[in-house]
């Protein structure tokens, strides 16, 4: 049965699509021979969720009207049974196969059933991958900037820094033998998760405590675990965002980039106008960062394609670009401690540290957004943050080493205060040659490699005609030899 509606669009999209409230439908009609009656059935149509699939009904509905009644007896039965078939189970057109109540027809509909189930999960598996979204538990306090009435405000650094470092260390599992032991957090995390996981298994665990069970599990690494806690109940739950967004945090760690856009959007066209336990700014700030998280996961989509270039993961993400790719250097053109340019600087938004410290905090081990973080603190004149963040990203842990922000590291070291020398590790010898160049008067590569070819060809030539030289020498000495032996006989 062909199914109209999906074209271009992949299995992620679709599953979001019906998950969400989206429906898979078929329109009936009927025609009428005078003696003979006609009963069929249109192709599957995709409904949006919201969509209540009018104009691709009215069509079956006129031509019903038109050529249904002439059939004697069962056109003035069928016309208006299909009729109502169409007008039946919630919407005004049509009858939806997710829905039971929708159509009477038996196995047929149970087949169909199947049939869009089968599509969903065979494509799913054909496009599954080995390749993060807001994460939220309402039993945990909750992570990111300081939101009031009178606006969103950026954690100080050290703060943020604590706070960073505790979520990172709840993730790390010691080693079997290692004197070190779990942190605390690591060991509360683990805790609640037993005690969740127990209530799954009895079947006691509300939807909310599935949402928060999640959460503890993305915290620990825990991925495909988060995602059979939340996929039995996402069908149900079509209006928890909460829920989309850590499914959407579950399938980007997992490396399913496309699934988590698929749910991110869910969680964009879904936002509620007030939740329980959110104040009115706290959900505003909220949607504000899934925004811009969503925006993320699409750049790193694109970077993850087939024509995507490896080149550009070493680059920062360009999060900001409503009014044009910020670029950031100082009036000079170039890139300058504590200095941005005020026309750079009119390209962001007024929140945009709040912004990407609350996307941190949401995905603690992505380095390249770590290094745009470092961009903004130096941008707002604190070099010491921006120093602290680079040598992080740089250093044994995170180990990035993107030729940008090497050089914007040693930049801020260098104007770092109280700290006026270049940090040993990074600073280059004195009238050493610059990384990556060699000094104008040595060959390139290329040269070299010819050269030494060359050479070693007429080594081995030398070598093949010294050896050649020897045997004939040698050959000749025993020759003469031979001759005045028979002399002196």
């Amino acid at each position: 049965m062909r199914l109209d509606g999906i074209e271009n669009m992949s299995s992620a999209k679709l599953e979001a699509h019906l998950v969400a409230g989206g429906r898979i439908v078929v329109f009936e009609y009927c025609i009428s021979l005078v003696v003979v009656m006609l009963r069929r059935r249109s192709v599957a149509y995709l409904l949006r969720p919201g969509k209540k699939g009018l104009l691709q009904g009215l069509p079956y509905t006129m031509f019903s009207l038109l050529l249904g009644w002439w059939g004697v007896p069962w056109g003035l039965i069928y016309t208006p049974l299909v009729r109502w078939l169409r007008g039946h189970a919630g919407s005004a057109e049509c009858g939806a196969l997710s829905n039971p109540r929708s159509t009477v027809l038996g196995k047929d509909t149970a087949m169909r059933t199947q049939f869009v189930a089968a599509i969903v999960l065979g494509t799913s598996l054909l496009t599954m991958s080995s390749l993060r979204a807001g994460l939220y538990n309402t039993a945990e306090p909750m992570e990111g900037p300081v939101v009031a009435e009178s606006g969103t405000k950026a954690l100080g650094f050290s703060q943020f820094e604590d706070n960073l470092s505790t979520l990172i260390g709840i993730g790390v599992e010691q080693p079997l033998g290692s004197k070190q032991s779990d942190s605390p957090k690591r060991k509360h995390y683990l805790a609640r998760r037993d005690e969740l996981l127990e209530l799954a298994r009895t079947g006691r665990i509300t939807v909310q405590e599935r949402v928060n069970l999640s959460a503890y599990l993305i915290r620990l690494r825990q991925y495909e675990a988060a995602v059979q806690v939340l996929q039995p109940v996402a069908a149900q739950e079509r209006q928890n965002f909460m829920l989309f967004a850590n499914l959407a945090t579950a399938h980007q760690l997992l490396g399913g980039l496309e699934r988590a856009v698929a749910y991110l959007q869910q969680v964009k066209d879904l936002w509620p106008k007030a939740w329980p336990g959110l104040t009115k700014e706290q959900l505003d700030w909220l949607r504000t960062a899934e925004k811009y998280h969503l925006e993320l996961v699409k750049l790193r989509y694109r970077e993850a394609a087939p024509a995507g270039r490896a080149s550009v993961r070493e680059k920062l993400d360009d999060l900001f670009r409503e009014k044009g790719s910020v670029r950031f250097v100082a009036e000079s053109g170039r890139y300058e401690a504590g200095k941005l340019a005020a026309a750079e600087r009119a390209k962001l938004p007024a929140d945009a540290l709040a912004v990407v410290q609350q996307l941190v905090l949401w995905l603690p081990d992505d380095t390249r957004l770590y290094w745009l973080l470092g961009e903004l603190y130096n941008a707002n004149g604190d070099i010491e943050a921006s120093a602290k963040i680079f040598d992080d990203c740089i250093g044994n842990v995170r180990r990035f080493s993107a030729s940008d922000l090497r050089a914007h590291r040693l930049v801020v070291q260098e104007a770092k205060p109280g700290n006026p020398l270049l940090d040993v590790a990074s600073a280059p010898a004195e009238n050493a040659p610059t990384p990556g160049l060699l000094p104008s008067w040595l060959p390139d590569s290329g040269q070299l490699v010819a050269v030494g070819g060359i050479a070693a060809v007429i080594i081995v030539l030398l070598g093949y005609f010294q050896i050649r030289e020897m045997r004939r020498r040698r050959k000749d000495d025993k020759m003469t030899g031979r001759r005045g032996d028979g002399m002196m006989g």
